[in-house]
């Protein structure tokens, strides 16, 4: 299968790894992880120039059009970069719930001021118990004369502690919409609201929100009660899941190259250390992993382009999502172990690669879900 690029998705992936190379080299990362929130609202105003964050977006929403192959070019550079910015919450989870999940005019209401780098949005769907189960969804929304009442937790909610507003996924106590999960806009100071940040293991932003009877207007539910709300964002979360699969072969890319780097400068017993086969094996080893990610992942992103959401795109997903939690896994750790106690250390940003790929890993769930997806695509087919 050829993976050619246009000159426009040439030009994306051009000037995404030009601003990794000019605006994050290490320690501007790490200065900016250390940093209130965690990133910096100046890059995230420059995204907004570039059009990143209108990029996944459909044109009669005002956004720029661009497919799973554009967002794949720019995650693989924010995954090489280790790029703090949540372009993956905002954008990726939040943004595109709501372009799902609500109508087209109140969608465009909504994004216009995201797209513009002037509000953040935080997608707040999973809870303690839940663990990507719709099911388990225990948060309550009960319907009054005026809106609604919004009471329940949620759990690790992606760049909380930046956002302005929450969608948070309920589910209607009563009513002819009794039992059905819809998404509620909640304006981050909603009187009941309260949010408890934390930093991750990676240096991003996340929190746990506690709703206590919060009091919203009818305009705040996003589409109509009993809309297909599970099925908007199992689209949503399938096309999250490729972007963290690119962002994750960043990773792997940037991982192998400073790991070569190192062997190649490093000596030990007057020669450098790629001089010896065995550790040669191993770096083998670890762009054989690297490529093959970067197949799989061309290949989903091609088939989900070009036919979003059948069985076959759904099948090659799931394939990406197994394969990048292996090979993250694999190169990631050997870049660890071949760089010693370096590798681990704060000096170096091979420890920072290790620890943001096992984030990006629990977003992806277990390996066995996509497997069995992979098992059920294949029997249907």
């Amino acid at each position: 299968m050829e993976f050619a690029l246009s000159d426009e998705q040439r030009l994306i992936a051009e000037s995404a790894a030009r601003f990794v190379a000019d605006r994050y080299d290490f320690e501007t990362r790490r200065r900016l992880a250390a940093g209130e929130e965690g990133f910096s609202r100046e890059n995230w105003r420059q995204f907004a120039d570039l059009g990143w964050l209108a990029l996944p977006f459909a044109e009669e929403l005002g956004g720029l059009g661009g497919t799973a192959v554009e967002v794949m070019l720019l995650m693989e550079a924010f995954g090489r970069g280790l790029v703090l910015e949540p372009y993956l919450p905002a954008v990726l989870l939040a943004g595109r719930a709501i372009a799902a999940a609500a109508p087209a005019d109140q969608a465009a209401t909504l994004l216009a001021p995201l797209m513009a780098g002037e509000r953040l949005y935080a997608l707040a769907d999973e809870e303690a118990a839940s663990r990507g189960d719709p099911a388990a969804i225990a948060t309550i929304a009960r319907q009054e004369k005026d809106g609604y009442v919004l009471t329940g937790r949620k759990a690790v909610v992606l760049a909380a502690p930046a956002a302005d507003a929450f969608l948070v996924l309920a589910r209607h106590e009563a009513g002819a919409a009794a039992g059905a999960l819809q998404l509620f806009l909640v304006p981050r100071d909603r009187p009941g609201l309260t949010v408890v940040g934390y930093r991750t293991t990676d240096g991003a932003r996340a929190g746990e929100l506690t709703l206590d009877r919060v009091v919203l207007p009818a305009s705040a539910a996003l589409g109509a009660a009993g809309a297909p709300t599970e099925e908007a964002l199992a689209r949503v979360r399938e096309e999250a899941a490729l972007a963290i699969a690119a962002e994750i072969l960043g990773i792997t890319t940037a991982t192998f190259a400073a790991t070569r780097q190192y062997l190649t400068t490093r000596r030990q017993f007057g020669r450098p250390l790629a001089a010896f086969q065995v550790l040669q094996h191993r770096l083998a080893d670890m762009l054989i992993a690297t490529e093959e990610l970067r197949s799989i992942v061309a290949a989903a992103t091609m088939r989900h382009a070009a036919a979003p959401m059948t069985a076959e795109a759904r099948k090659l997903v799931a394939a990406a999502v197994v394969k990048a939690q292996e090979a993250g896994a694999f190169v990631t750790a050997q870049a660890v172990q071949l760089h010693g106690g370096m590798g681990v250390s704060e000096e170096l940003n091979i420890g920072t690669y290790f620890k943001r790929f096992h984030a990006l890993k629990a977003l992806l769930g277990e390996s066995a879900r996509a497997l069995d997806r992979i098992a059920s695509t294949a029997l249907v087919a």
